[in-house]
């Protein structure tokens, strides 16, 4: 007797869960419908680097895109993508899609040149604060926050190589 009661005790709760777990996820608030998921943002970072003397568009200086963290009482930089700027100093990104746009995002502008300990311009790190933020595309109200263009534009400082 016992255990009938308690497999008729464990149906009726597995049942009563079961209406009340698809009940919460199609609720209704406000006459729309709770979504799940996460949200999405798009942006794409574009940008130009010249010489701080000249004014001269800067050709083959990589810029990394990433994110850049506090860690044991420094700072690291997780590099995700990266490109060379053109002729005319000029760099274009892909478009790039997250959950927000996020403060820890980062430019690092590097002289690959300089980097080997050859003569080239000094790096430079440029955060997603000091970047001009333009919307390019509304959101549909839901998840999907919109796109947005992050522009750049710097001047790098000429630096000498290894002393002999």
């Amino acid at each position: 007797m016992m255990r009938r009661m308690s497999r008729w005790y464990n149906a009726l709760l597995s049942a009563l869960l079961s209406v009340l777990g698809f009940e919460s996820c199609s609720s209704v608030i406000n006459n729309e419908a709770e979504e799940y998921g996460c949200p999405l943002v798009e942006y794409q970072v574009k940008g130009e680097v010249t010489d701080a003397d000249s004014g001269r568009p800067i050709e083959g200086i990589q810029a990394k895109l990433g994110h850049m963290f506090t860690t044991d009482e420094r700072e690291q930089a997780y590099a995700f993508d990266s490109v060379l700027t053109d002729r005319a100093g000029a760099f274009v990104f892909p478009v790039h899609g997250e959950v927000a746009l996020q403060p820890s995002l980062t430019l690092i502008l590097e002289d690959p040149h300089a980097a080997s300990g050859g003569v080239g311009y000094a790096s430079d790190t440029v955060r997603l604060k000091d970047m001009e933020q333009k919307q390019v595309k509304q959101g549909d109200g839901s998840w999907y926050n919109g796109a947005y263009e992050l522009t750049v534009a710097r001047k790098l400082k000429k630096q000498g190589g290894k002393k002999q």
